[in-house]
């Protein structure tokens, strides 16, 4: 797994980019879990966000590149050829055409190559855990160990 925490990897898109999702709130790194390998992104509850935590969890994150603080909204988009020519020179392998996605903020480009993207939006406490089964084993995984686990074939 390689964590790169960017500035700046600005990259003009060759293609429209399908929107996954879209935020105007402010979002952060909030964990990162290298033997599970898991990265949360959260965007936490409070004044100016009401009662809701929004968290991106990337499932299997093998290659990271992104601020730790992206303020002014976040978007996550699926990759061009471009993106994924890119993040194929920086982890040494060729990609699919899933396993990259493409985050927008403040006009800039960032990478991160992993197998699945959820979701979550749930009501708490800004310190509410984002994996809460990584601390106690008997909640119920997101993802079955197999579809966790890091692929032996070249590609993702």
């Amino acid at each position: 797994m390689l964590l790169h925490i960017a500035e700046d990897v600005p990259i003009e898109p060759t293609e429209a980019p399908t929107e996954l999702f879209r935020s105007s709130r402010n979002f952060q790194v909030w964990e990162y879990h290298c033997s599970h390998m898991m990265l949360v992104i959260r965007s936490p509850q409070g004044p100016k966000n009401g009662d809701d935590n929004i968290d991106l969890l990337f499932i299997g994150a093998q290659y990271v590149e992104i601020p730790a603080y992206m303020r002014g909204g976040l978007a996550i988009c699926e990759p061009t050829d471009e993106d994924r020519r890119i993040a194929g020179e920086r982890t040494g392998r060729p990609l699919k055409s899933l396993g990259c996605f493409v985050l927008l903020t403040n006009g800039k480009r960032f990478r991160i190559v992993a197998g699945q993207l959820q979701i979550s939006v749930k009501k708490g406490h800004y310190s509410t855990p984002a994996i809460p089964w990584l601390r106690n084993p008997s909640e119920t995984p997101l993802a079955s160990a197999p579809e966790m686990a890091p692929s032996n074939e070249p590609g993702l």
